[in-house]
């Protein structure tokens, strides 16, 4: 609850978490509910210190924090009282000054940086894409040239919605029929939630769900403004190294070591390392800051942010570092059936390149 009230202040400070709860300590068989409040604590990159239950005194006065009302408790037999339990508690909420000065706090004085919401909403709400198909005559020409390939389907609650089958594929292989008028904003908004990917990735992960049949044509001849405007003139140097192009989201993780950076906070240097962590399809990051470069502290830090929030790798790219190739994080992939795979000289160049842009 304390990193949930004060989230704008305790973002990117060093904390240093005191429980009385042994099992957030270490992984081990976690369910997911508890996997989940080790994600989400792991956000602030505290430094956790165990302290058994007796002598944890101060954050048990927290659960016995006075009531409002002297009401007393309801006996076997009595009647019931009528006042609602929740108005009974206090909560810092209930602080009208203390909860004006966080919602007016500076931005100067919160640690949470976030860019600027430049992404437009999601056009693929089912609601609109069935609008929008009963609007569009040249799909409804199709649909009936062409019947034995578009079926109806219901989606998300949705009924009747154009749905194409490649002929010759099995009927549960269908994909939505997209309207002419919704292309442009779809290719618009894949081309930047996946991270500016290049027309040939882009295409397979719209085409996999979607269908259109001048899709690729119009993907091909999208221009993006900040792509235009961030591409390298002139020719490359060299050729980049031939590899597998992969289409499925979290089959491929590459992990890698940056810094030190420093950082000025209120005029204050900081000085810190971070392990990234990359999925080679969607372009997705994490980023967490690490105490040190040993084996254990890494595999610890890449299951905490990366294994229990997606789903499993199939493979994971590393360098040869002593933090990787280490019986830890090895023991860790190996206990998680993820295929190690350790970088040659050429790739090791574009990780590198990949960090170089993070920072940027």
């Amino acid at each position: 609850m304390t990193l949930k009230e004060f989230w704008s202040m305790l973002l990117g400070a060093v904390i240093n978490i005191h429980t009385d709860h042994k099992n957030i300590l270490t992984l081990g068989d976690s369910s997911q509910r508890r996997l989940r409040w080790i994600s989400y604590v792991d956000e602030y990159g505290p430094t956790l210190h165990y302290i058994k239950g007796p002598s944890n005194v101060i954050a048990d006065t927290f659960s016995r924090m006075p009531m409002k009302t002297t009401t007393p408790l309801t006996m076997v037999g009595k009647e019931e009282s009528t006042a609602d339990p929740l108005e009974c508690h206090f909560s810092v909420t209930d602080d009208k000054d203390l909860m004006e000065c966080m919602a007016y706090l500076p931005a100067e004085e919160c640690y949470l940086n976030l860019p600027a919401d430049s992404a437009v909403d999601n056009p693929l709400d089912m609601e609109m894409i069935k609008e929008q198909q009963d609007a569009d005559n040249d799909l409804h020409r199709q649909a009936t040239k062409y019947a034995d390939r578009y079926v109806r389907k219901s989606v998300s609650s949705v009924n009747d919605i154009l749905c194409y089958v490649k002929p010759g594929d099995p009927p549960a292989n269908w994909k939505i029929a997209l309207p002419k008028s919704m292309l442009q904003p779809t290719i618009r908004w894949f081309h930047q939630i996946t991270g500016h990917p290049g027309s040939k990735r882009l295409h397979m992960q719209i085409s996999s769900r979607y269908y259109h049949r001048d899709l690729r044509r119009l993907i091909d001849k999208y221009n993006c403004d900040q792509c235009q405007c961030f591409k390298r003139d002139g020719k490359g140097y060299g050729h980049l190294p031939e590899r597998e192009i992969r289409s499925l989201p979290f089959e491929e993780c590459a992990v890698d070591l940056i810094g030190p950076w420093t950082i000025q906070v209120r005029d204050k240097p900081y000085e810190f390392n971070a392990l990234t962590m990359i999925d080679t399809v969607s372009n997705l990051v994490e980023l967490v800051r690490i105490d040190d470069k040993t084996s254990a502290h890494i595999a610890r830090k890449y299951a905490q942010v990366w294994l229990t929030r997606y789903p499993w790798p199939a493979r994971c790219i590393h360098d040869n570092g002593g933090e990787f190739i280490g019986p830890e994080f090895q023991l860790l992939l190996e206990g998680c059936r993820i295929k190690d795979v350790p970088t040659t000289s050429k790739i090791h160049k574009l990780m590198r390149h990949a960090n170089a842009c993070i920072k940027q």
